[in-house]
């Protein structure tokens, strides 16, 4: 039996779970169910196509194998909304002014706000109450403190993460001009110490984030999705959205990945560019891969350029990863030392990114340089 190209039926799959068509799929027996299953959890849309398959009827074991596996999705959600009630009600009580971020406010604009996946929870905080934050987070929960990086502070318990932001930069100088105003965009929500990004903002932030991928390792498929979420079920102010893009250089990445998602969900037609960007979006996971990251990296600074910044980041960001560092320029050498020594994960990141870069391909970074330089970026 001749399966179906998983990547013919994907997207129509992802409408039907998604509510957008109300079509089965075609031959859906001849569907090739481990692909599809590997492209559900390497983009973080298993829940949606586990949904797609339940609404086009599919039954047997190949769909009960992705069903179970979804569950794991869904089980994360549970766990990170019970989080996020316990660390809101502590913020409330101690009035601490705080923005829930990404997954934590768009998964409300799907059908079922379990098929947005997440893999942790961001929330943003004032730089200056940071600390306290986090030390209230250590006392009144069972959240520990495991690390702090440049824009925020990692927290952890047993069930979920949370990333505890002071800032949402992105290490990019256009769009950050506008990111480090994020509190100027935000709404009071009445009665509570909870803000909330306008949508227009919302909009933004997304793309900017998009953005940081894109020219960092790729960007797959599920943030084009909120972006359509976004733009289709909230009432925004399009002139708005498309100054702050234009203000920050990235107005064209914003037109073309604004095309590419109602190519995937609306039915329109592709370009050489949207083209180009889905299969930059099909051969990665949800923020693309370290081969992208690569070939991406070298790009922005040559080969020598992006090995040098991964082992010695430049002292801004180190200084916010250990703030005692902050008019004390001196000891970074010793921090490198450290921030190396403390991290396995790091350490095997960059030894892989380093046999990445020397192996890479050139005719692959010329291919990822014309496609950035195409959209502006």
């Amino acid at each position: 039996m001749n399966e179906l190209s998983v990547n013919s039926i994907l997207f129509k799959i992802i409408k039907i779970g998604l509510g957008l068509n109300d079509d089965r799929l075609p031959n859906a027996s001849e569907v090739d169910f481990k692909e599809l299953t590997d492209i559900g959890i390497r983009q973080s849309i298993l829940p949606i196509i586990c949904q797609g398959l339940r609404k086009s009827g599919i039954t047997g074991e190949d769909y009960n194998e992705i069903d179970r596996k979804s569950l794991r999705d869904v089980f994360r959600f549970v766990n990170s909304n019970v989080a996020i009630e316990v660390i809101s009600r502590c913020f409330e009580e101690e009035q601490i002014p705080f923005v829930l971020l990404k997954g934590a406010t768009i998964r409300n604009l799907y059908p079922e706000p379990w098929l947005r996946t997440a893999s942790d929870i961001d929330i943003l905080v004032h730089e200056y109450d940071i600390d306290r934050a986090c030390a209230l987070l250590v006392e009144k929960t069972d959240f520990k403190k495991k690390k702090r990086e440049y824009h925020d502070v990692l927290l952890t318990n047993n069930k979920t993460c949370l990333e505890l932001h002071f800032s949402i930069m992105e290490t990019m100088e256009g769009i950050d001009s506008l990111l480090k105003k994020v509190w100027d965009y935000c709404n009071h929500a009445e009665g509570t110490c909870q803000y909330v990004m306008s949508n227009e903002f919302q909009i933004f932030y997304v793309i900017a984030h998009m953005t940081y991928h894109l020219t960092h390792g790729g960007l797959g498929i599920r943030p084009y999705i909120d972006l359509w979420l976004l733009r289709n079920r909230t009432d925004f102010d399009e002139h708005e959205v498309l100054s702050m893009c234009s203000a920050c250089g990235v107005a064209k990445f914003y037109q073309n990945a604004v095309l590419l998602s109602e190519v995937w969900l609306a039915n329109a037609q592709h370009t050489l560019l949207t083209k180009a960007l889905e299969e930059l979006a099909l051969e990665g996971g949800v923020f693309g891969n370290s081969t992208n990251a690569a070939s991406m990296g070298i790009r922005n600074k040559g080969k020598i350029g992006f090995i040098t910044y991964r082992l010695f980041p430049p002292y801004t960001t180190m200084a916010e990863q250990f703030p005692i560092l902050k008019g004390k320029k001196l000891l970074l050498p010793l921090y490198y030392v450290k921030r190396m020594c403390g991290g396995i994960s790091l350490r095997k990141r960059i030894t892989k990114e380093l046999y990445l870069i020397k192996s890479s391909d050139q005719k692959e970074i010329q291919s990822v340089d014309e496609l950035l330089n195409e959209l502006g970026l």
